[in-house]
């Protein structure tokens, strides 16, 4: 609930065009798609869905904000989940794109 209300909070100032207060690291990628995933599929809910996570050879990186990135991944990996059947496997690209 309460990372629920830091969201809300985080889209009011956003729409306010106010001040927000960034985090900027580094951030693996993948691993972070293994953790947001791992979360939907411990849901009650999603006992029958399937997921995939293709993987780079190595480490992705990127500098960005953890808790931003983690949710919107979350909202991609729900709408994945509510606009499907059950059942549908789900295919998520965590490699480099290399082009």
């Amino acid at each position: 609930m309460e990372e629920l209300i830091n969201d809300l909070g985080i889209a009011f100032r956003m729409d306010q065009s106010l001040d927000i207060k960034r985090t900027s690291q580094q951030i693996e990628l993948v691993e972070l798609l293994r953790r947001v995933v791992a979360e939907a599929t411990n849901m009650p809910s999603n006992k029958d869905n399937v997921f995939e996570i293709i993987e780079s050879d190595g480490p992705v990186y990127m500098k960005g904000d953890m808790q931003l990135l983690k949710r919107a991944f979350t909202n991609l990996i729900v709408n994945a989940i509510v606009h499907n059947p059950m059942g549908t496997k789900k295919r998520i690209n965590g490699s480099r794109n290399r082009g």
